[in-house]
C-alpha cells in the first residue's frame, strides 16, 4: 500500500490474524519521522518502530484484530509504501510457513546464550518459558548453579541474558 501522510496526520490498518501466526510489517520512507505501530486486540503496543526499525516480524499472541498505524511526526509531507503480511501457520504444531516454532527458536537461542555465558561442561536446560507483551522470558537451569539464569527474547533476538539471584 503506497500513499501520503501530511505533517503530524496517521492512517490505520487492520490486520486479523491468530494467535500464533507471523505477522511481517515493513516501512519504506525517505522521512526519518515516519514510523508504524502494532496495536494488539487488547489495545496494547506490540511494536514501535520509532524505538527500532521501519520492519518488524514477530510470532502473534492473540486472536483478533491487530492495528498497523502509520504516523507522520515531521513537518513535511511524507511519501511512503507499506507491505504487510500474516503467514498461516499450522495450527496442529503452530509451526510457521518455514516449519520452525517460534517457541522453539526462542528456547535455543536462549540456552545456547546461557551456555556461552557461563561457558557450561553439562548443558544448559529450559525451566520454563513465558510470554510476555513485548517478549519471552526463559528460565534456564544450569547444572550447579543455585538459581536459574534469565533470557529475555524479543522473538527475533536476545535482549538480555542474567543471573536469576541478580533480578
Amino acid at each position: 500500500m503506497d500513499g501520503y501522510l501530511e505533517p503530524g496526520a496517521s492512517i490505520r490498518y487492520i490486520m486479523r490474524a491468530k494467535n500464533r501466526q507471523f505477522l511481517s510489517v515493513n516501512l519504506e520512507t525517505r522521512n526519518r519521522r515516519t514510523h508504524f505501530n502494532i496495536i494488539t486486540p487488547k489495545n496494547t503496543m506490540l511494536y514501535e518502530s520509532a524505538k527500532a526499525k521501519n520492519a518488524y516480524r514477530g510470532q502473534l499472541y492473540l486472536d483478533g484484530d491487530h492495528v498497523i498505524e502509520v504516523y507522520n511526526r515531521s513537518q513535511r509531507r511524507a511519501r511512503y509504501s507499506l507491505t504487510l503480511g500474516v503467514d498461516r501457520g499450522n495450527r496442529q504444531g503452530g509451526r510457521s510457513g518455514g516449519g520452525r516454532d517460534a517457541f522453539a527458536e526462542v528456547k535455543s537461542d536462549c540456552v545456547q546464550a546461557v551456555a556461552k555465558q557461563v561457558r557450561a561442561s553439562r548443558s544448559p536446560s529450559v525451566i520454563n518459558v513465558k510470554r510476555g507483551e513485548n517478549f519471552f522470558t526463559v528460565r534456564v537451569r544450569v547444572p550447579g548453579a543455585q538459581a536459574p539464569w534469565i533470557c529475555e527474547h524479543s522473538s527475533r533476538r536476545i535482549m538480555r541474558v542474567y543471573y536469576g539471584a541478580e533480578g
